[in-house]
């Protein structure tokens, strides 16, 4: 994870906050084209031009400093390993999920992902929270598994 002075962190979050600003919301709630992927197990809408590329980078540099990053541990065949990314879970108040035997609560939104939020609800409906994986080199992975932990 790349961290920053506080004050180089503000300077940043600060431009990140007027590119974010000089895009209305009639913009992002345009509507837009998608495609839908189907196969066997697998159903994915994917929405050509979710965001404009500065509207994405200024978003990702927000992501970077406003969520709360963790890692946490896995148990692994009964050991307990980092696990290999970073974390965030944000979302309503009260959201909680349940992985590894932790329980995490959902931190709050944040103003760059209610700016992510309203796009995705206006294509999707209502969400109450969001789990963000970030990879942050090629150190960082997710082995072939399944979400289907009795916990």
């Amino acid at each position: 994870m790349r961290w920053t002075s506080t004050a180089r962190a503000h300077a940043r979050f600060d431009t990140v906050s007027i590119a974010l600003d000089t895009v209305s919301k009639a913009d992002y709630l345009q509507p837009m084209e998608t495609q839908r992927i189907t196969h066997t197990g697998l159903d994915i809408t994917y929405t050509l031009g979710f965001l404009e590329p500065a509207h994405a980078t200024a978003l990702m540099a927000a992501l970077e400093t406003e969520l709360t990053w963790e890692r946490p541990t896995v148990k692994i065949f009964g050991k307990s390993h980092l696990m290999p990314r970073v974390i965030a879970w944000h979302g309503n108040s009260r959201c909680q999920y349940t992985y590894s035997g932790h329980t995490h609560t959902a931190a709050a939104w944040t103003p760059a992902l209610q700016v992510i939020r309203e796009r995705v609800e206006a294509i999707h409906g209502p969400q109450d929270a969001v789990l963000i994986n970030w990879y942050q080199d090629g150190s960082h992975s997710i082995a072939a598994h399944s979400d289907d932990e009795g916990d």
